[in-house]
Formats: structure tokens, C-alpha cells, sequence
């Protein structure tokens, strides 16, 4: 689906049955041109029979994200900066591409595991989502992006069989004094 203000693109496995992880790479258009991603190297990776939902031209406050390969939850302009929560799933590759509004160089701060490239107003960024719920970051200049990984389905708690015998009254108070 493409806008004026962001597009979005699906992907999905062709061979619905087949649920081990792919290993992908990607042609999107964005607003000048066409991008082939990932830019840091390696593919990205799909697992399962995941479908994966990729933005491209996406505005968040005054920066923009010219592309994104981990699914968008959220995000909110504050006064003092901007938050992006990105999330994915377990073993899954992810890569961003950011152009930050903000004029003048920005410091770069991330956990260890997310490797960065900088030119000029544009932040690269690549991570894989280590599954452990430990979630990574980028902190941007006024920019700053979760990383987060998203939990697997959690079971229902085991609950007691409801008894059909009527409980016991209750005692009722009773006041001193």
C-alpha cells in the first residue's frame, strides 16, 4: 500500500506448510527511488509461516523512517524526544534506516548488539532479536528506538474445576465495644 505519508509492503512465504526460517533480501521503493535491503550486509530472516509487514517513508515527529523491516508499534513525539518502539520475533533479522529532522550531528548510542553506520542525517541500523526478552535500543540526538522482541503466546493459567455444591455461608461481623 503506498501513501503520501509512508507505504507499506507484505511479505510472505510462498510455501505456506514449510515452516523453517528464510533468509531474504528486498527490493522497496522509497520516496527516491528504489533501496535493496538489508544495507549492512547478510539477508534478513523470516521464520516460520510468519508474514512480515515492512514500512518505507514512515514520519515519526520530525524525522522520518525511510524504511523499516521490524513491525511499528507505537510511537509519540515528546518535547524533549521522540520514541519508536519497533518489534520482532525470536531469531528474526531486522534492519532500519533512519533520517533524523534534526539538524547538526547527532551522538549514537545503542546496545551492544545493534550494529550502526552513519552519513550525515542518516542512521543505519541492523539487529537480530536474541528471543530472551531483553529488549535493545538506539538513542539518536533526540531519537529514541525500542528495539523490542515479542513474546511467544503464553497457555492459560491451570484453574480449579469449578465445584457445582453450594459454598459455605459466610460468617457474618460482628461488632464489639
Amino acid at each position: 500500500m503506498l501513501g503520501p505519508k509512508g507505504s507499506f509492503f507484505v511479505t510472505r512465504k510462498t510455501a505456506y506448510r514449510d515452516a523453517k526460517p528464510v533468509q531474504y533480501t528486498l527490493n522497496l521503493p522509497i520516496s527516491k527511488g528504489t533501496l535493496a535491503i538489508p544495507k549492512l550486509g547478510g539477508s534478513l530472516t523470516m521464520p516460520g509461516r510468519d508474514t512480515r509487514i515492512h514500512v518505507t517513508d514512515y514520519p515519526i515527529g520530525e524525522s522520518t523512517l525511510v524504511y523499516c523491516t521490524a513491525e511499528i508499534f507505537t510511537w509519540q513525539k515528546y518535547p524533549e524526544r521522540t520514541v519508536v518502539v519497533v518489534y520482532g520475533s525470536a531469531g528474526e533479522t531486522h534492519e532500519l534506516l533512519l533520517k533524523r529532522g534534526a539538524k547538526g550531528p547527532a551522538k549514537i548510542t545503542t546496545s551492544d548488539d545493534v550494529k550502526t553506520k552513519t552519513d550525515r542525517d542518516l542512521l543505519y541500523a541492523q539487529w537480530k532479536v536474541d528471543g530472551v526478552h531483553k529488549d535493545q535500543y538506539i538513542l539518536a540526538g533526540d531519537i529514541y528506538i525500542i528495539l523490542a522482541c515479542k513474546s511467544p503466546p503464553t497457555p492459560f493459567p491451570q484453574t480449579t474445576p469449578l465445584s457445582l455444591t453450594s459454598p459455605q455461608p459466610a460468617k457474618q461481623p460482628t461488632a464489639t465495644g
